[in-house]
């Protein structure tokens, strides 16, 4: 991600904060020369992604966790497996392309159909199902019920999104 600056080094990492894989906790370290020493790190963006604040730079906190456990700045997007933002478990993060990070997205909430990848078809009374792949879009077919398109979607996204592929609806 050529875009993105670089984490500051492994070593002034490993110095200024300690990182619990099991619970996805960053905490600033004892030695850190902060006033809130062995505290949680970071604060809530608007996307639900930790932040934090270091040496006058905002960074996002899975990035830097990312670091510590590798020792190398990711070259792709970090994807949270269970679509939570702010979970920052170990078991919890893997690299994704920009594709594959928005096949894992969660449930729009502008969605009226209640599925994921269902719309309203220009049919009256008609369900359509739509996929997104490799930035296109790929219509999969007009159902009678938004159960029945979402069945077709599930199919599709499990052939084409793989690991990536999330299966999110409110209703059956």
């Amino acid at each position: 991600m050529s875009n993105v600056k670089p984490t500051p080094s492994q070593a002034y990492l490993d110095f200024t904060f300690t990182y619990d894989a099991h619970t996805g906790l960053l905490n600033w370290s004892e030695e850190a020369m902060t006033p809130w020493k062995n505290n949680p790190v970071g604060s809530r963006g608007a996307c639900g992604h930790l932040k934090l604040k270091l040496d006058g730079r905002s960074i996002y906190v899975h990035r830097v966790i990312w670091k510590l456990v590798t020792g190398e700045d990711p070259d792709k997007c970090i994807d949270h497996i269970n679509g939570d933002p702010s979970d920052n478990r170990w078991c919890n993060l893997r690299l994704a392309t920009p594709s594959e990070n928005t096949c894992n997205s969660k449930l729009s909430r502008r969605n009226s159909s209640g599925f994921k990848g269902v719309t309203p078809a220009a049919t009256k009374g008609k369900w359509q199902a739509n996929l997104q792949f490799e930035k296109n879009r790929v219509y999969l077919g007009t159902y009678d019920t938004p159960q029945e398109a979402h069945v077709i979607y599930r199919i599709a996204a499990a052939r084409m999104h793989g690991e990536f592929s999330r299966d999110f609806y409110v209703s059956e």
